[in-house]
């Protein structure tokens, strides 16, 4: 039910007290059992169509994952596009503005983004508030956050949708930046606003403070803590701060930004595992006020900053794997 094991549960206690021996209850209870993971533990939601997008984003360009991956992933979310022109997080559940820009990110410059543009233009329009910005739900009570705004702007630029401003979207972006207020909505770590507006938004004033907090964070350990105080570094969280500051280097400061990027590096490096992903401890609300840790989503945020950096600024002595 909703491709949340939580809600399948409840649902599961019922039918088995009203109907036990109905093929509902029987699909209930073997969807449960699937869904167990290796641990023992269930997931609050498997976001396929999320996890995704960002590992797309975050591999697109390397040959072994474009020979081997990118293809069907490609054809996946495009197929995932809901009839509103939307994409949903997960398939059962209703479209999100967060999503649909992260799928548009997913999908430019690829023959994809041709087949789902026209829809995906008249779901943008349709959900542009008067004020030129996009809330996270549809619901009235909802505010524009700064990450989920530049999802969709950057989304809309990058899959190149028609007949829809973005000026606005810049603006508020640009202004939230220079009063030091790119937040996170989904996930903790403060770097990750500032890591997914930068996809968007050239350097600039609104960048200065951002760099500011970031550099004035990082551990001795070269890394960045999930929670501004906590006494160890998390890969995650070093990863979306190394895509922000790659992304917005602060040119009176460049020599400061790159030893910091090196220190990250060095950090990602050493803690990578045997299997070339990385642990890491929650750091996406859902369902609030908890918290969750997904694979794919740890993998996808940290490779997308070890590539990125890499590709920016010269490998530190000895820094291989």
């Amino acid at each position: 039910f909703y491709g949340m094991p939580l809600v399948t549960g409840m649902l599961h206690l019922t039918l088995t007290r009203t109907a036990p021996d109905h093929p509902a209850t029987h699909r209930c209870r073997e969807s449960l059992l699937a869904g167990q993971h290796p641990d023992g533990t269930w997931r609050f939601l498997v976001s396929e169509v999320w996890d995704t997008g960002l590992m797309v984003r975050a591999l697109r360009g390397h040959p072994a994952f474009d020979a081997a991956a990118l293809p069907a992933a490609l054809a996946f979310l495009a197929c995932a596009q809901k009839e509103d022109g939307g994409w949903a997080c997960a398939a059962p559940l209703d479209s999100d503005n967060d999503t649909t820009g992260n799928t548009l990110l997913a999908l430019a410059d690829t023959e994809w983004a041709d087949k789902v543009r026209t829809a995906a233009a008249g779901y943008a329009l349709r959900c542009q508030s008067g004020a030129g910005l996009w809330t996270t739900w549809h619901s009235s009570d909802d505010d524009p956050v700064p990450d989920v705004v530049a999802h969709m702007a950057a989304g809309i630029k990058a899959a190149a949708l028609p007949g829809i401003d973005l000026t606005p979207a810049y603006r508020w972006l640009a202004d939230h930046g220079e009063r030091g207020r790119w937040g996170s909505d989904w996930y903790i770590p403060p770097a990750y606003g500032a890591a997914e507006i930068s996809t968007l938004l050239p350097p600039g004033p609104h960048t200065r403070p951002t760099v500011d907090t970031l550099l004035a964070a990082q551990r001795p350990d070269g890394g960045w803590p999930r929670i501004p105080g906590e006494p160890h570094s998390s890969p995650t969280a070093t990863g979306l701060a190394v895509t922000a500051l790659t992304h917005h280097p602060d040119p009176p400061r460049g020599a400061v930004v790159r030893g910091a990027v090196e220190g990250a590096l060095r950090f990602l490096i050493d803690t990578q595992t045997d299997e070339g992903t990385w642990d890491d401890l929650p750091v996406m609300y859902g369902p609030r006020p908890f918290l969750t840790a997904t694979t794919t989503q740890v993998h996808a945020l940290t490779a997308r900053a070890l590539r990125q950096a890499l590709t920016r600024v010269q490998q530190p002595s000895g820094a291989h794997r």
